[in-house]
């Protein structure tokens, strides 16, 4: 009789124990995604976007992207910070929106973008490596003009006078040794 009790004590104890490991397992599922970011990985794998840690998700689409308006730097290493943080320089679906929205929160500034020149006179994405077309309307007038080729790199303006002379218009070619800041891509 003592062992058939020892076998029951044994057996609830296990199923307590079972309970309150998949009562934790259910909490922990059902805990709302947290806004404090410590990782990248956070951000992707929860398919969460937050403000804090300056990310932001983009106007009007659902592109996850951090302007880091740290110092300014070259085209390269615009490309290496994002790398750094296992982003990428942005290609925005909504390159307008994007670049209100970076003018109301950091101001008048540029920032590059992930596109450079190429033979001929088109821009290519190096993300996916479409085309930018020279004849796209969203080129600043009289761009691109000759500034193409691999010395170029595509700027997206974000100044209030080039917002208000050319609301439409956000791209701009530059020397891609030239300093404007960083708009990385969470690659999801």
């Amino acid at each position: 009789v003592n062992d058939i009790q020892d076998i029951v004590n044994s057996v609830q104890k296990s199923q307590a124990a079972s309970v309150q490991s998949f009562n934790k397992l259910i909490t922990d599922v059902h805990k709302p995604i947290s806004t404090s970011v410590n990782t990248l990985t956070d951000i992707v794998n929860g398919v969460e976007c937050p403000e804090s840690g300056g990310f932001f998700l983009s106007p009007g689409g659902d592109q996850c992207f951090k302007a880091y308006v740290d110092s300014s730097r070259s085209w390269s290493s615009a490309e290496s910070k994002c790398k750094i943080h296992r982003m990428e320089l942005a290609k925005p679906q909504d390159p307008l929106g994007l670049r209100s929205y970076l003018n109301a929160r950091y101001g008048d500034k540029g920032y590059w973008l992930n596109a450079r020149g190429g033979s001929g006179s088109s821009y290519y994405w190096r993300s996916d490596d479409t085309v930018l077309p020279s004849n796209s309307g969203l080129w600043m007038p009289n761009y691109p003009g000759g500034r193409t080729g691999s010395s170029y790199c595509l700027a997206i303006s974000a100044y209030s006078s080039h917002i208000a002379s050319n609301p439409g218009r956000p791209y701009s070619p530059s020397t891609c040794t030239n300093k404007y800041y960083t708009v990385c891509q969470v690659v999801q």
